[in-house]
């Protein structure tokens, strides 16, 4: 029998940004015992996913293994790390690892979708190691945009691996814990066989920055404002919420969230001891009747999202008794990710249109990155000094140039996206087992393939309309009224000749037929189906999804 392997296998997050989730496994090839590391979502678009409510990663490898999956830890409680968890815990009877707050996270997320949560473990103490199989796993508390962010350290038989997740190097993070280089230079006094690090920030080329770093920025920033003040940023960010929090407090301004994310995640923060409390905040009722420059609105909705409060804010009406005006100010203290441009522009637009001042996020002066940048992720290199660089959760040139600073830096690194399996004690792929991850979408109730005709349809119909053709046969033969065509997405201009084309071509089709032809006669229907194509592109210029139904009358 082949000898005991160590590997690594990232089946989301690596080569794009969100829908984290990391294999590792250790015994004889194909037999190996498995944990997974972080299980994560992402989120639709119109252009592109229309009618899908979730995207994650395929984990059809996994159920094919299931008897082999020993445990799954989660680092930390962002979405895209902690949104699949609902749908793993419907395969995988096996405990889930997290810190409190990720813990609140992920039960919300179950109870969302009807999901029993008895495999959740919360680890209160983090420096004690959790068995699982062939692994011993520790969480290593590192500073992150949201509480309780935790690398883990994963000790193999073969050696140890530390998995960063998601992290920054902020020693003072104002809330949740502070990156310490000690602790992290003390688990690296064992040789560390292999480093997997986030390359979310590699592309800036500086140091990060730390969290308390904005604060008099923010201050100064809402002591000049005159009126009604809206800060909006992610709601998990705690120690941002707080900081604002502090400073309204400092210029004499009450807090009002804004918004059930926000909400729901400082009752978290509250509940597990991140925070003692947010300080000055008032309920809608009391929001009402403090002065208007006397309050500061904390609001969801910083990417866009049409529903959030942020959106609601910027159509100028009143919503939940608050209304914007001329001289007011929307700060945006929080990055755009790449892909919600739009929805942010559109907002801003709207904001700008009822005389509003907008702070955003270019300035940088009041955001703050919760990722590595270079300089980062080069002291991190340095500290912890393994034997392997394996660049993980950005797109393809963040892994590509985190590899590169790597090797730049003398350390060996390789490039594995989604689907490549490594093997952690050559640092070379294995490419015979490697393939190309799917993607699962959640369509209403039902998780569906990337590929799944379903959503192609979508977008077909989308962008270039549906024409329905209903042919009723006595025999083989129909009149003209046997005929009906349906069009939705095409101009009522040409629909005349549309109707006139196919009439005509189709009665010709149905005469070469000697047989009885039925509803499920796949070749007529086929040949319906080009016949309807081809005289669409014809008059319209557009590619329509086909739909037939051929209905028989008895003879």
């Amino acid at each position: 029998m082949a000898k005991e392997r160590l590997i690594y296998l990232p089946l989301g997050g690596a080569g794009e940004i969100g829908m984290n989730m990391y294999v590792y496994g250790y015994g004889h090839p194909g037999k190996e015992r498995l944990i997974v590391v972080d299980a994560g979502v992402s989120f639709p678009d119109m252009d592109n996913t229309p009618g899908v409510k979730l995207i994650m990663a395929d984990f059809d490898w996994l159920i094919e293994r299931d008897t082999q999956v020993e445990a799954i830890f989660l680092t930390h409680g962002h979405l895209d790390h902690v949104g699949a968890i609902p749908f793993l815990a419907e395969y995988f009877d096996v405990p889930m690892y997290a810190r409190p707050f990720s813990i609140k996270v992920a039960e919300a997320r179950l109870l969302e979708h009807g999901v029993i949560g008895d495999n959740l473990q919360t680890i209160n103490d983090p420096s004690k190691y959790i068995e699982a199989g062939p692994f011993s796993v520790r969480f290593l508390p590192i500073s992150h945009s949201i509480p309780e962010s935790s690398a883990l350290v994963i000790d193999t038989p073969e050696g140890r691996i530390i998995h960063t997740g998601d992290f920054k190097i902020d020693q003072l993070p104002i809330i949740g814990d502070p990156f310490d280089p000690d602790a992290v230079e003390e688990e690296s006094e064992v040789e560390v066989i292999a480093l997997v690090c986030d390359s979310t920030n590699v592309l800036e080329d500086r140091n990060g920055r730390s969290e308390s770093s904005i604060s008099e920025n923010i201050l100064e920033l809402i002591t000049r404002c005159k009126g009604l003040v809206v800060a909006t940023t992610f709601a998990s960010h705690i120690a941002r919420v707080y900081q604002f929090a502090k400073i309204a407090e400092q210029c004499q301004r009450s807090v009002l969230l804004l918004g059930n994310a926000i909400e729901r995640m400082v009752g978290y923060a509250v509940e597990t001891n991140v925070i003692p409390d947010l300080p000055n905040v008032v309920s809608l009722a009391q929001a009402k009747n403090i002065p208007r420059h006397k309050l500061l609105v904390l609001a969801t909705g910083s990417q866009g999202e049409p529903r959030a409060a942020t959106a609601q804010l910027a159509r100028g009406t009143l919503f939940k008794g608050i209304q914007l005006k001329k001289g007011d100010t929307v700060i945006y203290s929080s990055k755009t990710i790449p892909g919600n441009e739009k929805l942010v522009g559109k907002i801003k637009n709207k904001f700008a249109a009822l005389g509003v001042d907008i702070i955003d996020e270019p300035s940088n002066d009041y955001h703050v990155s919760g990722h590595p940048p270079q300089g980062d992720l080069e002291e991190i290199h340095q500290v912890i000094n393994p034997n392997l660089i394996i660049p993980m959760h950005g797109e393809y040139r963040h892994l590509s140039t985190h590899a590169e600073v790597a090797q730049t830096n003398g350390f060996k690194s390789v490039i594995a996206p989604n689907g490549t399996m490594v093997n952690i004690l050559t640092g070379s792929i294995i490419a015979e087992e490697s393939f190309n991850p799917e993607r699962i979408y959640l369509d209403g109730h039902f998780l569906i393939g990337s590929q799944n005709r379903v959503v192609l349809n979508r977008l077909k119909m989308a962008r270039n309309g549906c024409v329905k053709v209903s042919l009723l046969l006595k025999g083989n033969v129909f009149r003209k009224n046997g005929l009906k065509i349906q069009a939705l997405g095409l101009t009522d201009m040409g629909m005349k000749d549309l109707r006139k084309s196919i009439h005509k071509d189709i009665a010709q089709l149905v005469k070469t037929f000697h047989r009885r032809i039925n509803s499920d006669d796949t070749e007529i229907v086929g040949k319906i189906e080009k016949i309807t194509l081809r005289l669409t592109r014809s008059i319209f210029d557009k590619n329509p999804l086909i739909m037939v139904e051929i209905f028989q009358l008895d003879e």
